[in-house]
């Protein structure tokens, strides 16, 4: 444990600056206006670009030998969403949730699980520059928590939002499509079929949101979070070569419980 924060020291001291602005901006009583918490949210975003700078600066770039003086650098561009835009959201979207939301357990709970995922999104990226840039399971596996937070969190700020339901739909369903389509992109599933499964999936998405659209602004966020986890662990299951019945049966489980304890709630 003591080797994996001195070998990544520099991932935990940003994560505990995230966490400690998360912390200010969950406290009420000291944002007392909404231009301080507007400094505040910028703060951590650039505390996460200062990062992800120093990251492309030391390992962004490598000799493709000991001996030459040829170097090879990162596809920024084929990575932006990974490395640049999936941060941005999740910040944005936490900060707007951190703002509306009134209740401190919940609040507490989105902090923890939040910065848990920025700090495994800083190490799994740090850690794909110094593997060629490779994207391993592990590192897809945390992109898929991660765009699950975001997914979360995106809905939940939307329900306090009050957007009319006609765009509600719209946001959800693209947001939902781009969402999906860039887990394609991560476990490198892009082709025609694929992104038809996307689309439906992101249907299905939008019609269980006008169904739940009479539920509480806690429980139809989870609900969907809950879709939309049980849609993500399909596609791995899938991904991983197997078309078993029975090896899809465990996630349908899960989420039916999941659904019937929010319901009870």
């Amino acid at each position: 444990m003591f080797t994996l924060i001195k070998q990544f020291k520099r991932e935990f001291v940003y994560g505990s600056y995230l966490f400690l602005i998360l912390e200010l901006l969950a406290t009420k009583q000291l944002m007392v206006t909404p231009l301080l918490y507007l400094f505040i949210t910028f703060i951590g975003l650039l505390i996460i670009f200062l990062w992800f700078l120093y990251s492309m600066m030391v390992f962004g770039r490598k000799k493709v030998s000991k001996k030459s003086t040829v170097y090879m650098t990162v596809n920024l561009k084929a990575r932006m969403y990974a490395y640049v835009v999936m941060p941005i959201v999740l910040w944005f979207s936490l900060s707007i949730f951190l703002f509306l939301n009134e209740n401190p357990y919940i609040n507490q709970a989105v902090i923890v699980a939040s910065v848990f995922i920025f700090f495994f999104l800083f190490l799994r990226t740090r850690s794909s520059f110094e593997k060629l840039y490779s994207v391993d399971a592990i590192t897809r596996f945390v992109y898929d928590a991660a765009n699950i937070v975001i997914f979360y969190l995106f809905i939940a700020v939307l329900n306090r939002i009050g957007l009319s339901d006609l765009y509600l739909l719209a946001v959800v369903f693209f947001f939902s499509l781009i969402s999906l389509h860039h887990m394609l992109y991560i476990h490198r599933k892009v082709n025609l079929e694929a992104s038809l499964v996307s689309i439906g999936c992101s249907i299905l998405i939008t019609v269980v949101t006008w169904v739940t659209k009479d539920l509480n602004i806690y429980m139809q966020p989870a609900i969907l979070g809950v879709l939309y986890y049980l849609i993500v662990t399909l596609w791995n299951v899938r991904f991983g070569g197997s078309r078993r019945f029975e090896d899809y049966i465990p996630a349908i489980m899960y989420a039916l419980m999941s659904v019937i304890l929010i319901l009870s709630l």
